[in-house]
């Protein structure tokens, strides 16, 4: 084998060890879509450009590559600080990350605004991943039936007899509780909720979550809960 193929090959271990680390130090991050995305465009990017360091003597490949396994440590360790919410202020975690519920002070979750003005926000709904669009005109927590089943729900099973009026006309949903469902660092238990029967691409966050809570604002693109 080449040195180059040999120093190829260095560089992809460092990465699985990194991914490794990764997950290890924050769990759920290669279980939602975008923490997955953010985790293979980052590999991908260090992949390409990772060999051109590689030049010289076999010392100077071997002093490249632990330079490059320090950095992607740093990062593995910087990204888990930001997740858990130790590392940058509140408001320019909510931007960065808009889809993740960011906790402000103690007793508060803040969700920034999508492109179009809605707040889409990753909560867990018994320690599964769901995203909601949160729907103040939305009497209950609402999941589709894709959410329904990764949830561990059976929506063929289930009796479709709560109507709900919306603006395209009544819909129908079966009731069912949910034992917990999160946002940030808020958990509620027991929140009275429904499945979807039909046409429901993105679970809501409806009043039955948000009317347990203290109470929740909005100023500008940014919506806090409290707790």
């Amino acid at each position: 084998m080449s040195r180059g193929w040999a120093a190829f090959a260095a560089l992809l271990a460092v990465v699985v060890v990194g991914l490794v680390v990764l997950h290890r130090l924050n769990p759920g991050v290669l279980e939602s879509e975008a923490g997955l995305m953010r985790v293979i465009y980052a590999s991908l990017l260090l992949l390409i450009v990772g060999p051109a360091v590689f030049s010289g003597r076999l010392r100077g490949n071997l002093r490249n590559l632990a330079i490059w396994a320090g950095l992607l440590g740093v990062v593995a360790l910087a990204y888990s600080a930001w997740q858990q919410g130790s590392l940058a202020p509140q408001a320019i975690r909510a931007e960065l990350d808009p889809h993740r519920g960011v906790s402000g002070v103690a007793g508060e979750t803040l969700i920034t605004a999508d492109a179009g003005g809605d707040f889409v926000v990753e909560g867990l709904v018994d320690g599964v991943p769901v995203h909601f669009l949160v729907d103040t005109g939305a009497s209950d927590v609402v999941l589709s039936r894709a959410d329904a089943a990764r949830v561990g729900l059976d929506p063929d099973s289930l009796a479709y007899t709560r109507a709900y009026a919306t603006a395209n006309g009544t819909a129908f949903g079966a009731p069912v509780s949910l034992a917990s469902v999160s946002v940030g660092s808020i958990t509620i238990e027991g929140v009275r909720a429904s499945v979807s029967q039909s046409g429901l691409t993105t679970s809501l966050l409806g009043m039955s979550f948000l009317n347990r809570l203290d109470g929740f604002s909005v100023r500008g693109r940014i919506m806090t809960l409290y707790e």
